[in-house]
């Protein structure tokens, strides 16, 4: 599939629907950490029912892998994962947000990421917010993180906002790498103390 971009094109033109801007496909290069990898066109759609055990798996594991390995010993795993179903259902389940999947040029799904809004207690402005973004350990690298946030701020800046936010655990290196390289900046460091 050629890649696609909404802007190209459309001189004069009315701006693209949602249902052309909710599926649009992208040539990605893939990083010069992994010069293997050929270069992919990732495909957005909109997620699906059928996409939710998926984004509900990756979310448990994603979610459990940021707990500070200090505080994984207080914590049984089942409680964990049962009180986290409560607070992030209505986002996983496309109640609050909403939800997208990057899928490769066969059709084979390399990711997602669930998207809203937040205003932020220290200003009066809503901001886009990725509540989500995950992908598939073995696409990692590839390009399609980087696809991904392209189309978060794509989506950001079509809903008017005029930040994009989003968090990441201390300890998640390779994240922190690509969301940096995106051009996000740390404004405020959540810092913790056990007390013993």
């Amino acid at each position: 599939m050629a890649p696609l971009d909404a802007e190209e094109g459309r001189e004069g033109q009315e701006p693209p629907t949602d249902a052309e801007a909710a599926t649009r496909a992208i040539l990605i290069r893939p990083s010069a950490m992994a010069p293997r990898v050929p270069a992919m066109a990732y495909r957005l759609r909109p997620a699906r029912a059928s996409d939710e055990p998926m984004i509900w798996k990756a979310t448990m594991e994603t979610v459990w892998n940021d707990v500070p390995e200090d505080e994984k010993p207080t914590l049984e795993r089942r409680d964990f994962e049962g009180r986290l179903m409560e607070y992030v259902r209505e986002f996983v389940e496309g109640r609050r947000g909403e939800r997208f999947i990057a899928e490769d040029e066969a059709g084979r799904l390399v990711g997602y990421m669930i998207l809203g809004a937040i205003t932020p207690i220290f200003s009066p402005h809503p901001v886009g917010f990725v509540y989500d973004v995950w992908v598939v350990p073995d696409r990692r690298r590839g390009g399609a993180g980087r696809f991904l946030l392209a189309e978060a701020e794509r989506w950001a800046r079509a809903k008017g906002y005029r930040t994009l936010k989003l968090e990441v655990g201390d300890g998640n290196a390779p994240a922190r790498s690509l969301y940096g390289s995106a051009g996000f900046r740390a404004e405020r460091v959540h810092m913790a103390k056990a007390l013993r």
